[in-house]
């Protein structure tokens, strides 16, 4: 929370920082501290701080001839303060989203040469045409478009409040529904053969696998597990720190009894409580391996050509009975 002047009734408002409070309260207080004392600073060398009503229509103005192109890397910025990847592994991975989907946007507008153009010439009729772009891209999917509508929503809506524009451009472009899809679930007997052929061939994979199963976390939350983490609180739950969690939030997860079983088969208390569960090989190590690890090693078995699983993926099957009664 800060106090700043409004230009309209030129008087001092109080103004919430979006996220401010994701950030650490000692980082938040040092940064407090850092601006005290600029502003201490140019007190002391004489400088007048005090803005004239005609010296922030001045600045307004200036802030509004800003191109398009420039605004966004700022919107790209100030997302980026508001983040601290130490701690909000999360927030980190939206930046990047954010940024990947920004850069396409800027892509479009160079390509339509307008991407110098004064950021309040962006109107609505040029968001539309954006969208018609996404629209008739037939590697976007409907899930897709939504995500970029729904970034640059939020990205125009930061330069909103920054009083760069006036209106969002893009808020009133509709998000698209969601083509149905069906999902097959595999019999009890393609279970079976694909159980058994992991078994055989790449036994390493079903730790992981049932992990998975059995606490619905994702490779990005249970690669960033360590030995500790299992009933460190319950003897029957497992910790998830906030730091890596989806949602940012602490939980904790409920031990399956299968599970606990596939602890036992692992031997997992014979670990020093800071090793990561899932390091090397699937297998408890010091060395951290990143979420995109668990990804890598699944698709490389997925090539495998005895593999049911793989053959049903290849063949394009949405349901897999058919390929199982055509192997």
């Amino acid at each position: 929370m800060f106090y700043a002047t409004d230009i309209h009734e030129n008087k001092l408002k109080r103004k919430i920082l979006e996220g401010i409070n994701a950030i650490p309260l000692k980082d938040r207080y040092k940064a407090a501290m850092e601006l005290i004392e600029e502003i201490n600073r140019r007190l002391r060398n004489g400088e007048v701080l005090i803005r004239t009503k005609q010296d922030q229509e001045k600045e307004l103005i200036k802030k509004r001839q800003v191109t398009v192109k420039k605004a966004l890397k700022l919107a790209l910025e100030t997302k980026k303060e508001l983040i601290n990847p130490d701690r909000l592994y999360k927030k980190k991975n939206s930046y990047i989203f954010y940024k990947s989907i920004v850069n396409q946007f800027i892509k479009w507008l160079e390509y339509e040469q307008i991407q110098n153009t004064p950021l309040i010439h962006f109107n609505s009729h040029l968001a539309k045409l954006y969208a018609k772009t996404l629209d008739q891209d037939p590697n976007k999917s409907n899930y897709t478009f939504n995500h970029h509508r729904a970034t640059l929503i939020n990205m125009f809506n930061v330069l909103k409040r920054e009083e760069y524009i006036e209106k969002n451009p893009f808020e009133n472009i509709p998000s698209k529904k969601k083509k149905p899809s069906k999902v097959y679930p595999y019999t009890s007997d393609m279970m079976a053969e694909i159980m058994q052929f992991m078994n055989q061939k790449y036994p390493e994979m079903i730790f992981p696998v049932k992990f998975i199963y059995y606490t619905l976390m994702r490779p990005s939350e249970m690669m960033h597990l360590r030995i500790r983490d299992i009933g460190l609180y319950h003897p029957d739950q497992i910790y998830l720190d906030g730091s890596y969690s989806k949602n940012g939030q602490s939980r904790h997860v409920q031990i399956h009894d299968d599970l606990r079983a596939e602890f036992e088969r692992m031997n997992l208390k014979k670990y020093p409580d800071d090793f990561f569960i899932f390091s090397d090989n699937f297998k408890p190590g010091r060395k951290f391996r990143s979420p995109g690890y668990m990804g890598s090693q699944f698709r490389r078995r997925v090539r495998d050509p005895e593999c049911l699983f793989c053959w049903c993926v290849k063949g394009g099957y949405s349901d897999p009975s058919r390929a199982y009664q055509q192997s």
